[in-house]
């Protein structure tokens, strides 16, 4: 008969009989991850040599003389209202939304693992003080809390690069972010606490800072900061995206996914009027209100007017949110797997 059990590992396994099973990760899932990584960070390192590759057509500040060009061997992906090269575009956009989500993932991990150490290992009136600093955070939501710190900012920022005002607010999109992390670590150690397992480490000898370090965060805190870093890597990017879309975010000369999308919003116009037209040719064509002729020519002259350009930062967002999600699943899946077979 089958029986869910709750193991030491905090995974619930499927034992039948004397077997017990576990979800593996599988080949397909393995190949997306990791080959979804190498692309995203080759685009991150092609950057460097973008330069280079400019006399091919990949700088993502020249403008050509044709807007709103087709795919082709010049123009892998076309180019955008502007004439600029949509896959150098995306290549630069890229790099700009890994580095966001390194900070971002920086600070959570930082601001993280030093709250739940706070309110996990040590008592009294610390941990009531990180405690409500929960509590605060919790309160307002994050969106709304960037955005008033955006207008701080910029009174501060007035007159400076702006790609560094927005730097620090990815920074604090991290720091917002990390009570999830910090009350993981706290419940970690409170069990801990309960098996006894801090007092006798302390009893042998052993120095708090090796404790909190090598035993706590390395060998029983480090799979959920893993699996927690990588979720964190795919929000930031959504949120850089969030922001820089609704103008509080990446400025000229860098380039990003959301400055795409809001640079290319006459492109989703355009589109829409067009699709609106097709649909308006097809009841025509339906009910035989104009010729075969006259709507052929039309939907061939609307047609021209869909532009494809802007639904590439929107395919290159979705794919890398779910890409760290996925791997954040795969991280969890093997450590619980090795976990279990130890």
């Amino acid at each position: 008969m089958a029986v869910i059990s709750q193991q030491p590992t905090q995974m619930r396994i499927l034992e039948i009989g004397a077997q017990s099973t576990v979800s593996k990760n599988s080949p397909w899932r393995q190949w997306f991850v990791f080959c979804g990584l190498g692309l995203f960070v080759g685009a991150f390192l092609l950057v460097f040599v973008l330069e280079l590759v400019a006399k091919d057509g990949l700088n993502p500040h020249k403008f050509h003389s044709n807007r709103w060009a087709q795919i082709g061997t010049e123009h892998w992906l076309g180019t955008d209202q502007n004439g600029r090269d949509v896959f150098a575009l995306l290549v630069s956009g890229a790099y700009t939304s890994f580095l966001m989500s390194v900070v971002s993932t920086l600070a959570f991990f930082i601001f993280g693992t030093a709250l739940g150490v706070l309110s996990g290992y040590f008592s009294g009136w610390l941990r009531n003080f990180v405690n409500t600093i929960f509590r605060v955070i919790h309160t307002f939501p994050i969106l709304l809390l960037l955005l008033i710190l955006t207008i701080l900012t910029d009174l501060f920022f007035y007159g400076r690069p702006s790609n560094t005002k927005f730097l620090i607010l990815m920074a604090l999109f991290g720091v917002f972010s990390s009570p999830k992390l910090a009350e993981m670590i706290r419940g970690r150690i409170l069990s801990l606490k309960e098996r006894a397992f801090i007092e006798s480490a302390t009893a042998l000898g052993l120095s708090h800072k090796k404790i909190i370090f090598r035993h706590i965060l390395w060998l029983e805190c480090r799979s959920l900061i893993f699996v927690q870093c990588a979720y964190m890597m795919g929000q930031a990017i959504l949120m850089e995206t969030t922001l820089t879309y609704l103008n509080f975010g990446v400025e000229y000369p860098l380039t990003s996914w959301g400055l795409m999308l809001r640079q290319m919003q006459d492109g989703f116009r355009d589109t829409t009027i067009a699709f609106n037209q097709v649909g308006v040719l097809l009841i025509d064509w339906w009910t035989g209100a104009k010729h075969g002729d006259v709507i052929a020519r039309d939907f061939d002259t609307w047609m021209e007017f869909i532009r494809y350009q802007p639904f590439f930062p929107i395919f290159a967002i979705a794919i890398a949110v779910l890409l760290f999600g996925e791997f954040a699943r795969y991280l969890s899946d093997r450590y619980r797997i090795e976990t279990n077979d130890s």
